[in-house]
């Protein structure tokens, strides 16, 4: 499109319209005193537009390019890619390129967006297991959130799905990262919520440990935020049955509760088990939601095809199952073990004791 920008003393960005990856390399190095090396890419952003008209023309020249390393991340930007890099604004002293990295892979860390490279993406184009993931990345304008006299307020207050570019946030960089972007094939179809993601990075076992806020069994309008990491990796199991493909997951998980709004005593029984199964039922509501949209949608994303291949002797046999087709025909059964591990320095919670008596924080 011919636009341009110098947003730093260190880096400047370019766009360029050409009719391939490479003649636009040399059409760029024509205005630059040194040519173009993409040997420190750490990420590869498709503006959605882009994505949901297919990458494969964009991605195979990419990946054969000896100087672009597969470990580069994948990202999708709701806006264009040159507004995307354009307001981002990096660390002082980092490069934009490392800025960026270093940004994808802490939020990755605590399950909000998939952990994607571009051989993970590519290698998901060609894949008869899976379909293909990406980061989902967005400018944030900040204006849902709100402040009104002392009283913070946000327009989806009430709601706790965002995707990327909803946060309800005052401050910061305006570049985040929040959700998936799915695909069909090379084709965005799609996108999951950070709290979705989650639920994937669960089943893939790519989540590590995170906070959640867990709605008072007893108390709804309060929370009670716990430290939940997964004990183990998942264990996947399948079987095929008449043709029909059975799917179990087991999921492990272990949590330190961080704060009692209620001030109710979950730290001992019986209200410790009470708020174990309702971590449990929320979990095992969340992933079979994340699967039934995923069942709509006729994509597998959580890589259950690799352990439905196990049943058949020969690549052959496996192409002609069509797993790609038959994973929304699938049944797949989730369940979820939690066991709160610690309480913090604080060993009992307390009501608040006021001239009225005992109170408990509502």
């Amino acid at each position: 499109s011919g636009e341009g920008g110098a947003v730093g003393t260190d880096y400047e960005i370019l766009t360029i319209d050409a009719p391939t990856f490479f003649t636009g390399i040399n059409m760029i190095n024509t205005s630059l005193a040194r040519e173009v090396n993409f040997m420190h890419t750490k990420v590869l952003v498709f503006s959605e537009e882009i994505a949901k008209t297919g990458v494969t023309t964009y991605i195979a020249p990419a990946v054969r390019f000896r100087q672009v390393r597969r470990s580069m991340h994948v990202i999708v930007s709701k806006c264009s890619a040159f507004e995307f890099l354009e307001e981002y604004e990096p660390i002082e002293g980092n490069a934009i390129s490392k800025a960026l990295e270093l940004l994808v892979e802490g939020t990755s860390e605590i399950g909000y967006i998939p952990h994607v490279t571009l051989s993970d993406f590519y290698s998901g184009l060609k894949s008869t297991y899976r379909q293909p993931i990406a980061t989902l990345g967005s400018i944030n304008d900040m204006e849902k959130f709100i402040e009104i006299a002392n009283e913070q307020k946000t327009e989806v207050n009430e709601k706790k799905e965002y995707i990327a570019g909803e946060l309800p946030r005052k401050g910061g960089g305006k570049v985040e990262f929040y959700g998936t972007a799915v695909f069909d094939g090379d084709k965005m179809i799609g996108e999951l919520t950070g709290e979705e993601t989650r639920m994937l990075n669960l089943i893939t076992g790519q989540f590590r440990r995170g906070n959640f806020s867990i709605e008072d069994p007893h108390h709804p309008k309060n929370f009670i935020p716990i430290d939940i990491r997964m004990e183990r990796k998942p264990k996947i199991k399948t079987e095929i049955k008449g043709g029909k493909v059975f799917v179990s997951v087991n999921i492990i998980l272990e949590g330190d509760v961080l704060a009692i709004q209620s001030r109710m005593n979950y730290e001992e029984e019986p209200l410790r088990t009470v708020l174990e199964d309702a971590v449990i039922k929320i979990f095992e509501g969340g992933i079979n939601s994340l699967i039934d949209k995923c069942k709509e949608w006729g994509v597998d994303i959580f890589g259950f095809g690799r352990k439905v291949s196990s049943h058949f002797r020969t690549i052959q046999e496996w192409e002609d199952f069509n797993w790609i087709n038959k994973f929304k025909e699938s049944e797949v059964n989730v369940k979820i073990n939690f066991n709160i591990r610690r309480t913090g320095t604080l060993l009992k919670s307390s009501p608040v004791i006021t001239t009225e008596g005992s109170k408990l924080m509502e």
